[in-house]
């Protein structure tokens, strides 16, 4: 029984640091900016729900802006 319970653990284990093998950083940096295939804030898409939000009366804030690759 404390050998299944060891495997346990030791596997537990295991899956939870593959967990935390990412640097984090989602959008990381493959090509030069302003290049096809970079990531960047959707500005149109922003600008359109932040005027819709502003003749509605509320306020917008964003905490992920969306995001677009470039053409």
């Amino acid at each position: 029984m404390k050998t299944i319970a060891s495997f346990a653990v030791i596997c537990m284990s295991a899956l939870l640091a593959t967990g935390c093998a990412t640097d984090g950083n989602r959008y990381s940096r493959t090509v030069a900016p302003g290049q096809p295939g970079e990531v960047v804030v959707n500005g149109r898409y922003v600008a359109a729900i932040e005027q819709l939000a502003k003749q509605r009366g509320t306020r917008v804030v964003w905490v992920n802006k969306p995001t677009r690759r470039v053409d």
